[in-house]
Order: structure tokens, then sequence, then C-alpha cells
């Protein structure tokens, strides 16, 4: 009976053996199938243990002319997550919802098994990346990924642009190179266990830089336009402005300022919209600043010469739907004079002459009603309505700057055309380029076509020095010992409920050009809603192109004497607008009227505790300035007769009482008059 038990047992023990042996056998044959016979199967296996992680490349630096960094990648931390490691998601989630400015609620969702790998937190400071590490919790690490960063903070926020978690450029400079600054991502193995558990391995991951560009842009003269700007928005309670300097030669754009700026460093809290260029995208009405563009086209055509004279009708002109309307009733001007003061009725007469086809032509040959092709995302063309659609009062209306929208960068564009002896250039913003560790390789200017003859681009220079000269709708923009071109833009705007423009709404502009007899600066300067009175383009944009201009020359070798001009943070109390200046349509430029020296004035020194705050004494005879003065304890020196054209200090200076100020009176001449 034993033997029996015996035999059958063996026999069992047999077929095991035999099914494990044919098992093996096929095992082995399948896995030398797979092997051999089939490369697909073959390739299987790594990527069912194997992972890559996908990361952004490091992207390439943004510099200045001078090579001064304005962004660049840096490795930041970023928490990353392995769902299927967490042993106790709940536990994991408090631990570590204090450290990535998340909820509990918000963490577990992201916690929840599923996604092999997922970031948690991204760009987190070092202290809070050295604490999570400290945790050594299970399923969560931090991983160093290229984080942008801005050093100089919101210094040409809206030029720059910025660059999005996964690295990708939003905005400005950032968007328009992105193809160039973007490398190639990196590639991080990971590898699974035999529970499942992804394991990150060391490593740079590979992948290639992106090549570095080069502005036009000089940081230290966007730093001062920058300063300027805000001040001069503080001082007039605009809602914004800009500020916008050219090499007319060059075509390249040496400082953008923009109020209000914001700090790209922190585009997640803020959003895109606060790094929109307005001096790119913002199509708004021009104003009188026009008018310069329309007299270079209207010798051009030789429609008018330099010794027309125009009948401004003493004041109002009919054209048909329309009563053209100056500040002051003039006469019969010269073009000179015609400029100098602004005159509507001027400009619409010229206009005429020039024809409808002629001057919306010319108006596009400047650069009006396209985009300027500098590269600049989404640039505005701005607006100017073909010719053929033109009514007389539109005709009109264009003449002085209503009816048409351009943005700053098209004035500054056309305005450096005229410096540049006719020949329009496209705006440049990129000097060079560099890739790796080679060498710089420049741009080229890029002439886009002749938009007026030499000499008639001269003659409007000419003429547009007598804006800045004493009797000007912008002489607040004039520097002592350089000659100044220039043109005053007031345009009203647009009220979309009442639908008409408004009468206490405007935008104010002032282009300048320096030096006048051989250009090599353009400055735009505009500023949204100054308040009244004060909200002429030959005021607060005027003095703040003065304040501009003076330092940036003096950066190309070009010195202005000690400067003797308002200041555009000047506060102190001005006097009241004409009331011809909410006349219907549009507030034309307002010049320098003669001053009969009346007994009152509406300016006073004001006391600040042992100090006083110098008001604006300029266009006030001596009699008026020793009233104002006498009062304060101060002591002035006079030089010269009639009316003060300069004074040193300038307004707005904090003085301590028994301080000395300088003035220089001249004679003011009154209206032209044929």
């Amino acid at each position: 009976m034993r033997s029996a038990d015996l035999r059958t047992s063996t026999r069992r023990l047999a077929v095991v053996h035999a099914l494990v042996l044919l098992g093996l056998i096929g095992l082995a044959i399948r896995a030398t199938h797979l092997a051999v016979f089939d490369p697909k199967a073959a390739a299987r296996g790594p990527t069912q243990s194997d992972r890559v992680l996908v990361l952004a490349a490091e992207r390439g630096q943004v510099v200045d002319r001078r090579g001064e960094t304005l962004a660049i990648s840096v490795d930041v931390p970023s928490v990353y997550a392995i769902p299927g490691q967490i042993e106790d998601p709940e536990e994991t989630a408090r631990a570590i919802a204090p450290l990535v400015d998340l909820s509990p609620k918000a963490l577990r969702a992201r916690l929840r098994p599923g996604a092999p790998f997922r970031f948690i937190a991204r760009w987190i400071d070092e202290e809070r990346a050295e604490r999570l590490v400290a945790l050594d919790l299970p399923g969560v690490g931090v991983i160093r990924e290229p984080g942008r960063r801005y050093p100089n903070g919101p210094l040409a926020a809206q030029l720059l642009g910025f660059t999005n978690i996964d690295g990708v450029g939003v905005r400005g400079v950032e968007q328009q190179e992105n193809g160039w600054l973007s490398g190639t991502p990196r590639r991080l193995p990971a590898e699974r266990d035999g529970s499942g558990r992804l394991l990150l391995t060391s490593g740079s991951g590979g992948g290639t830089s992106g090549g570095d560009v080069m502005l036009t842009l000089d940081a230290t003269l966007q730093a001062g336009a920058e300063r300027a700007l805000q001040a001069a928005v503080a001082a007039s309670g605009a809602r914004g402005g800009v500020l916008l300097s050219m090499d007319p030669k060059s075509g390249e754009i040496l400082a953008l300022a923009e109020s209000p700026a914001s700090d790209p460093n922190g585009f997640r809290e803020l959003g895109d919209a606060a790094f929109r260029s307005v001096a790119f995208l913002d199509a708004v009405e021009p104003g009188s600043v026009m008018k310069a563009f329309l007299m270079a086209a209207a010798l051009d055509a030789e429609v008018v010469s330099t010794n027309s004279v125009i009948d401004c009708e003493d004041g109002a002109y009919r054209v048909p739907g329309k009563w053209i309307r100056d500040h002051e009733p003039y006469g019969k001007l010269d073009l000179s004079s015609l400029l100098r003061v602004s005159s509507n009725i001027g400009a619409v007469k010229i206009a005429q002459a020039l024809e409808p086809r002629s001057h919306f032509e010319a108006l596009r040959r400047f650069g009006f009603g396209e985009n300027t092709g500098s590269g600049f995302p989404a640039e505005s063309q701005g607006i100017l309505r073909n010719w053929e659609n033109w009514q007389p009062v539109d005709h009109a209306n264009i003449a002085y700057g209503q009816g048409v929208s351009v943005t700053a960068v098209q004035i500054a564009s056309a305005a450096a055309a005229l410096a540049n002896e006719g020949e329009l250039l496209q705006p440049r913003l990129i000097a060079a380029y560099r890739k790796g560790g080679e060498a710089w390789r420049s741009t080229r200017k890029r002439v886009v076509r002749r938009v007026v003859g030499r000499e008639h681009a001269r003659q409007v220079l000419q003429m547009l020095e007598s804006v800045v000269g004493p009797e000007g709708t912008g002489r607040r923009a004039a520097l002592a010992g350089v000659r100044v071109a220039g043109k005053t833009g007031t345009a009203q705007k647009w009220d979309r409920e009442e639908g008409r423009y408004s009468s206490h709404r405007f935008r104010a502009w002032f282009v300048g050009i320096a030096p006048a007899e051989d250009p090599r600066l353009v400055v735009v300067s505009s500023l949204d809603e100054p308040a009244r009175p004060r909200h002429h383009g030959g005021d607060f944009p005027a003095s703040l192109f003065a304040e501009v201009a003076s330092g940036q020359l003096a950066s190309l070798g070009i010195h202005p004497s000690p400067p003797t001009r308002t200041s555009p943070t000047e506060v102190a109390q001005a006097p009241p607008a004409s009331p011809h200046s909410a006349a219907p349509q549009t507030t034309p430029e307002r010049p320098q009227p003669r001053l009969e020296c009346p007994s009152t004035h509406p300016r006073r020194v004001i006391a600040l505790g042992s100090r006083v705050l110098l008001p604006d004494l300029q266009g006030l005879c001596a009699r008026q300035v020793m009233q104002i003065t006498e009062t304060a304890g101060l002591h002035v020196n006079v030089s010269g007769s009639g009316h003060v054209i300069r004074q040193h200090p300038p307004a707005g200076t904090v003085l301590p009482s028994g301080a000395r100020v300088r003035v220089e009176l001249a004679a003011l001449g009154g209206k032209e008059r044929g």
C-alpha cells in the first residue's frame, strides 16, 4: 500500500516538473520572439518603466544697448507631486498647504491618484523650497526649472512684456522675439520602480539655451524718462502718459516710458493687460501736431511756398457743416506764424488748397494709416479713412488732427522723417542678436520711402522753431543754447455717452526735434486727460520735453546751457484758461498774448513753514514779480525789460526765505495781423 502511494506521488511530481519546464520553455520562446523577431515589442519595455519630463528651456537674455540686463532666466524651485507615492493625501495636503499658497482642499484635489507627475506650485522662493524639502514627505519634492526675472522691476515694462509660467513670451519684446529667445526644452529622465513609483534621475536633462537680444533702448535714458513722466503725470493730474525718444538718423528707439507702469515680476497677480503698450497699440487723435505734416505736404506739392500768406479770417471760417474757429482772431499770417500760433483756420485753408486726395496720400507717405513695421506684436495701424469718403467737414477736421487716429510711435516716426531730410525710417527696437557665446550681429536701419523733398523738410523745421520761441505755443520746450523745432497739440477726447467731443477731457501732445539744424533726437510726449486749465500741449508736455531732451542730448555730447525753463513738475497756480478754449470740436494751441501788466494776478508764493514754493513767473512784468516776491522775503535780480521769459530757479522749487531769484525779461509781440 505504501509502495503504491509512493509511485502515485512520483508520477504527480513528474507531471508538475514537466508542466513547469514547458512553461519555462514557452516563456523563453516568447521572450526570444519579442527580443529578436518583434522590434516594436522589444522597444515597449523601456516605455513601461521609463518616463521623460519636459521642462522649459533656459531663455535668452534681453539687454539694453550698453549690455545692461533687462530680462534673464534663472533656476528657481518648483514643487511637484507623484500622487501614487503619497501615503496619506490628507496629512500631506495639510503639511504643505502653507508653503504653496493653496488651501488643503484644493491641494487634496491635486494629490488624487491619476497623473504620474503633477506640478503643485511653480517658481516659489528659496526659503519655502528649503522648508518643504526638510519635511521629507513621500511623493512630494522640489525640482529646479528656468524662471524669468526682470532685475529692474517696472523699467520699460510695457516694451519688454513678460513670459508666462511655461516660459512663453507674452506681450512686448518677449512675445515679438519669442522664437529667438526660446531654446530647446530640457527632457528630464525618470524611471518607475517595481511598485510603479516614479523616480527622478539627476542630470541637466540636455536642452539648449535661447539666443540673446540687444535692444536699442538705453536703460539710463529710460530711467530718466520714466521718472520725469511720472512726475509730470502726478503734477498735471493726468490719467497717464507716454514719452518716446528716437534717433532720427537710425530709427532707433532710445527710451519709451509709459505711465502707469507695472512690474513684470508680478505678472501673475497683475495680468497681461497691465503690460499693454499704449505707444504701439492705442490709436488716438493727435490734435494740432498734424499741422506740421500738412505743412510739409503742402510745400512739397507746391500749393504754398515759404512766402505764402494765409488770411485767417479774424478767427471764424465757415466750411460746409461747421464753423472753424481759432483761439484768437488772427488776420493774415505767414506760414511760420501760422504754425507758431497754431491757427486751425490757416491749416484748413492749406488743406483745401492741397485737396483731399493729395492730403490723404501725403499722410500715408508719412506712415499714418499703417503700422510702422517695427515688429511689435499687434501694433495698431491707426485710423485714416480713404479720401473718397471725406466730406468737406472731414477734410477740415483732419487738417488740425481730428477725425484721424494715430499712435505715439507713428507720430515719432513721422517727425523723424522731417528730421531725417524727408526720409521715413522703420522704427527699430532690436539693435543686435547673439546665439550662445558668439559675437553680436547688428541689425540694420531700413529706409521705408522718401516722404517729402530735403529742402521742404528743412523749411518745415525752420518754421517749427518759431513754435518754441518766446511767442510760440511751445515756448516751455526751449533749451538754452540748443535750437529746438517742435509742435504742440491739444486734442479733445470723444465722449461716447454724449456723442460729441468733450469740453473737459483732453489729450495733450508735444513733439520736439533737437538740435533743429542737425537733428539727433526726436521726443514725443503725451499726457492723457491733464487737469484744466493746464491741459494744453504747450504746458506740461512741452516742459516734459525740455527736461528729458536736455539730459538725453547731454548723453550725445550736446550740452544745453543751465536750464532756466519751467519744470514739468511745477505746482504753482497758472493763469485761468481763455473762454475760447471750449470752442466746439477742437481746442487750438494757445499763443502767449501781449500782457498789459494788470494790477492783479492769480499767482503767489506759497508758504511751507520757514520755506516757500516758487510759482511760475513767466509772462509777468517786473512790477508783478516784485509784488509776488516781496511778501515772501525773496530777493530778485531783474535783467531786460518787458515780460518774464526765463526764471531761475524754475517754478516749483522750494526755497528758504531770503533766497535770490533771477528773472530775464523781453518784449513779447502781439497778435499777427495782415
